[in-house]
């Protein structure tokens, strides 16, 4: 097995270690139903340009929700508040994830280094983005959630 493999099966163990799972917040605009977006830098380790929700590792000691709504802060600059678990799934490397949704948000989006870009995502928009997997199909659901007018 090559070395560079090597290294990278043990540097994710070992993260793994250090974090309980990664955790994202969904962060909706009432005023226009739309979605906050980042585009993840372009020299980022995993998946650089492509778009996600504010997220992360959430630390240990923390829960999921207080690492949604740190990272939110941290990566979009904006407080979130009355989040709802709306996802939860283990990816096939191991790494428990948890997506929350909120429509309680304050503050302005000032995004961090690891992103390039923000936008707020309508519904008409969705094909012209590039996520990373399974994000798409995630916020499929929600914008279907809201046509059929279910409180999400």
């Amino acid at each position: 097995m090559d070395n560079n493999i090597i290294a990278n099966i043990i540097k994710e163990e070992l993260d793994k270690s250090f974090h309980s799972g990664i955790a994202s917040a969904m962060v909706i605009n009432d005023k226009d139903n739309s979605i906050l977006i980042l585009q993840r830098a372009g020299d980022s380790s995993w998946m650089a340009n492509k778009w996600n929700f504010p997220g992360g590792k959430v630390e240990i000691g923390e829960s999921f929700e207080q690492g949604a709504v740190r990272e939110t802060k941290e990566e979009a600059g904006i407080t979130i508040t009355n989040l709802q678990l709306f996802k939860e799934f283990k990816t096939n490397n191991g790494w428990n994830i948890q997506i929350f949704l909120t429509h309680g948000y304050s503050g302005n989006v000032k995004i961090d280094f690891e992103s390039s870009n923000a936008h707020w995502l309508k519904e008409g928009e969705i094909n012209k983005f590039d996520f990373v997997p399974n994000i798409k199909s995630i916020i499929e659901d929600v914008f279907e959630l809201i046509n059929v007018n279910i409180n999400v």
